[in-house]
């Protein structure tokens, strides 16, 4: 039995996790809402909290010439890792 059988578990990762593992870490999971724009993670600082997302896009930025923001992953549930040419963004605009 998977975590997946609550249906409020939109997280892929946690939902593919054993009942048991996902019993284990409910307690220290807290629903939060992002902010557009919303810096989750800053380069050489500890990493304070893990983000399960359930929905939305988390954008993966690295720095490019100390200046410039490229983007270099997405993370959701809007990103398709499935389809025939790899991971694609089903976000339009």
């Amino acid at each position: 039995m998977s975590a997946n059988s609550d249906k409020l578990v939109k997280n892929r990762i946690l939902s593919a996790l054993p009942a048991e593992e996902y019993s284990r870490l409910l307690p220290n999971l807290k629903p939060v809402t992002l902010e557009y724009k919303q810096v989750l993670y800053e380069p050489n600082k500890p990493i304070r909290y893990v983000y399960f997302p359930n929905d939305g896009v988390i954008c993966l930025l690295s720095t490019v010439m100390r200046r410039t923001a490229v983007e270099i992953g997405l993370l959701g549930n809007e990103v398709d890792g499935n389809g025939e040419n790899g991971c694609r963004n089903r976000i339009t605009g």
